[in-house]
């Protein structure tokens, strides 16, 4: 959970762009960070530079090759490839994501969606792996911050997993990753055990999954005391001045 919530923060602050640069004899992929004040240069190996075309900030082709952030895209047809943005892209046979083969995927219906959500005319997906989804036609993301979250009419979903509800027909959907049923509160795919039911109660703050009960704070699924939040906000809706 920190490392997925790491990840956003790092999308968010720090500036990135990049482009292929095609010199004389060779080409190269420029990866620009941190706003620009840090550049890497990979290579692309085997590169025709004479049909070579940057088709994204990301993919690029030749005659013979497509290439993904600088590296060859195996099995992608040069001919019929389509980019869809810097991750996903589609061919006459195959679907490709984060430089690799997204198994099972019909290019004739895919489609991406919000965040790392994406389907076909079978199946939904997560990033490059398929999800297994209980109802595809009841299917549909949760609408917030960070769409980590799905729910159809037999499963909820934290990303690629099903969580375990123990009531399912008692399930809401809360914000900041947040859910319950009548006996249980959920945050991602975990449970919270020591969490009240009853008197649970999330901070409506989109950039941070803060929830209290009648005697606790949770920080995620994380009990928190108050030396732990600097925030005023979140100091005032966990009582701890009072």
């Amino acid at each position: 959970m920190k490392r997925i919530l790491g990840l956003v923060l790092i999308l968010l602050l720090s500036g990135c762009s990049t482009r292929y640069l095609v010199k004389n004899d060779a080409v190269d992929f420029v990866y620009r960070i941190n706003f620009g004040l840090e550049k890497r240069i990979i290579r692309v190996n085997g590169a025709d530079v004479d049909t070579f075309q940057a088709l994204s900030g990301w993919f690029a082709k030749d005659k013979n090759q497509v290439y993904w952030q600088g590296r060859r895209l195996r099995y992608a047809d040069p001919l019929s490839i389509s980019v869809l943005n810097n991750y996903f892209a589609i061919d006459h046979s195959r679907v490709f994501g984060h430089g690799t083969t997204l198994l099972g995927a019909n290019p004739d219906s895919f489609e991406l969606l919000q965040g790392g959500w994406s389907r076909d005319g079978e199946n939904y997906f997560y990033g490059t792996r398929t999800v297994p989804v209980c109802d595809y036609e009841s299917f549909r993301i949760i609408d917030e911050f960070t769409p980590f979250r799905a729910i159809d009419e037999k499963c909820y979903y934290w990303q690629r997993q099903i969580v375990q509800i123990e009531n399912f027909a008692t399930l809401e959907i809360l914000p900041g990753g947040y859910a319950v049923d009548e006996s249980t509160v959920y945050f991602a795919e975990r449970k919270i055990p020591e969490a009240d039911v009853q008197s649970f109660e999330v901070k409506g703050d989109r950039f941070l999954s803060l929830a209290k009960d009648n005697q606790r704070c949770f920080l995620g699924p994380r009990i928190v005391d108050c030396n732990e939040l600097a925030d005023r906000q979140a100091r005032d809706f966990c009582g701890c001045d009072h």
